[in-house]
């Protein structure tokens, strides 16, 4: 069995598209716990990562928050698989972006996350260490 296994199964999910994979994207927001979510245009980044976790017998922040994630599982340093939280906008704002690391140089990580993109994606993005806010570890 894998360690990261919420980490598998977001790398199944890469290449979902918002508004060509809308019945996926609304099953995230279900599986994070908010079933009430009718439409892919909500911010998705938290609810596929509760998703990927919930799937994998984690429980998520219960949030659609990405900054939840902060207040989630223990801090851990930078590692493979850990839940990045990243600030958008500036460091200040209630706005986020949260999704799964998957690599890191210096000054650089890489995140495997959704509704990433002008597009709206599960991709692989890459953002300055700049950015981040906390990298968290299911308890």
């Amino acid at each position: 069995m894998s360690v990261t296994p919420w980490l598998d199964l977001a790398k199944k999910e890469l290449g979902d598209h918002e508004g060509r994979d809308d019945a996926k994207i609304l099953a995230f927001f279900k599986d994070a716990g908010h079933p009430e979510i009718g439409s892919s245009s909500t911010a998705w980044c938290a609810a596929f990562v509760g998703a990927m976790l919930k799937r994998a017998g984690v429980k998520p922040s219960g949030s659609l928050m990405a900054r939840s994630y902060l207040r989630w599982g223990v801090a851990t340093p930078c590692k493979l698989g850990a839940v990045a939280v990243l600030w958008r906008g500036s460091p200040s704002a209630s706005t986020g972006h949260v999704g799964f690391l998957i690599s890191s140089t210096p000054s650089r990580i890489t995140i495997l996350g959704g509704n990433q993109g002008s597009a709206g994606t599960v991709s692989t993005e890459t953002f300055p260490k700049s950015r981040v806010l906390g990298y968290r570890w299911p308890k």
